[in-house]
């Protein structure tokens, strides 16, 4: 859990359901998962992406470094990044109401665009 979440960030019940949810997983389930996506590299695919996307980044998670998002911000053109200040990697659980709002915002953006 303190990769995952920093200290203070998510709702009390969640992240006692998230932690209870984590401990049922299997680790060679989860390693094989971590390694799978370990070795997908789409790098060469990026690229070709034309759809708006919202890249969503921790700026703390123990996995990944925000250089990641920004390099892939760089690779797909129609991307926007938003790294959160002080979360780890467990950010799309712990900071889900908020990242919603960014993600209507950023919808909102296109539909005004394309009228």
């Amino acid at each position: 859990m303190a990769h995952r979440f920093s200290k203070g960030q998510g709702e009390a019940d969640a992240l006692t359901w998230f932690a209870a949810e984590q401990v049922k997983s299997k680790p060679h389930i989860v390693i094989g998962l971590g390694d799978m996506l370990a070795a997908a590299d789409l790098t060469s695919d990026l690229g070709r992406l034309s759809v708006p996307l919202l890249i969503i980044g921790p700026d703390s998670s123990p996995f990944i470094a925000p250089s990641y998002f920004a390099r892939l911000k760089e690779m797909i053109p129609s991307s926007e990044l938003l790294i959160v200040p002080g979360t780890k990697h467990g950010l799309p659980f712990s900071h889900a109401r908020q990242l919603s709002k960014h993600l209507a915002k950023f919808i909102d953006g296109r539909v005004e665009q394309a009228s």
